[in-house]
């Protein structure tokens, strides 16, 4: 009776886990590090926003398009979410937020690799505009994650030139 009653610990599978990578420090040790998205890499603000939008550069990918403004900050790379209006229902748009920002954090090790050695900051906005002959509801995570690695790539590549 008790082995019915007794907790079952959870451990997680190293190949059942995507949020977990693992890389080597000096002496050779493995350090895993988790892909999240702080706080403090967020950008917030109308201000903010608006200043990206109005005196970036931008880069379109399929529905996606990417604002980038080079600028000194504390954080070495802050980022922002959007969806167009164009894309009615309010569930829609947040939704498509949220698959935005969990695209980006799977694929930000792209950005990271070229940002190590910049001295400066970036800020992106990233939005979802929708063309015509899509369906906001039937837009998949893969749609969306496909056309962020193109973008990061591209960014990454534009920002070593510069």
């Amino acid at each position: 009776m008790d082995a019915k009653f007794s907790p079952i610990v959870e451990q997680r599978d190293a190949t059942n886990s995507q949020s977990v990578t693992s890389s080597r420090d000096s002496a050779g040790a493995a350090i895993h590090s988790r892909l999240t998205l702080r706080k403090a890499e967020i950008l917030r603000g109308y201000d903010s926003f608006s200043m990206v939008l109005s005196k970036g550069r931008s880069l379109q990918a399929g529905n996606v398009r990417c604002f980038f403004l080079e600028s000194p900050s504390s954080e070495k790379i802050q980022v922002g979410f959007s969806v167009g209006r164009g894309i009615r229902r309010s569930s829609s748009r947040n939704r498509l937020k949220r698959l935005l920002r969990e695209s980006y954090r799977r694929n930000k090790n792209l950005l990271l690799e070229t940002q190590k050695s910049a001295e400066d900051g970036v800020k992106l906005v990233f939005l979802f505009m929708a063309r015509k002959g899509t369906n906001p509801q039937k837009v998949l995570l893969a749609e969306v994650d496909q056309d962020l690695k193109t973008l990061l790539s591209r960014l990454s590549s534009r920002l070593l030139r510069e």
